[in-house]
């Protein structure tokens, strides 16, 4: 049995994009490693363009060298269903706002949601949180 979630991030212009995680969603696995191993943006924005996952993990690529794949899978590095079991049509979504992803994802079977937020102040500046 497996449990889906997804991960998005709220972009500054308030689209939402996501992909979906096949196993392991639950606050202990996907949540810890998320916690742990994504607080940058440009790191979780290197997770979007692999599109949708079978599962998460702490490296996003394994060491130069070294084989990944769906068979052969190396160890602590997140499995796509794109560039490692060669599928298509599996990219992220956008959704036009938060709004537009809570009501695709309730439709959905996921069972937890992760979202990584921008937020902008007053003065411009960028925050990542």
């Amino acid at each position: 049995m497996s449990t889906h979630s997804v991960i998005g991030i709220i972009h500054p212009n308030q689209s939402v994009e996501c992909i979906t995680c096949h196993f392991d969603g639950y606050l202990e696995v996907n949540g810890r490693i998320l916690y742990q191993h994504y607080q940058d943006v440009q790191k979780v924005n290197q997770l979007m363009k692999l599109g949708s996952l079978t599962w998460l993990a702490e490296n996003i690529e394994p060491p130069k060298g070294e084989e990944h794949s769906y068979d052969k899978p190396y160890p602590d590095t997140t499995l796509a269903y794109m560039r490692d079991r060669h599928e298509k049509n599996q990219e992220s979504a956008t959704l036009e706002n938060f709004k537009e992803f809570m009501k695709e994802a309730h439709e959905s079977d996921c069972e937890y949601i992760y979202m990584f937020m921008t937020l902008i102040t007053m003065s411009g500046c960028v925050i990542h949180r």
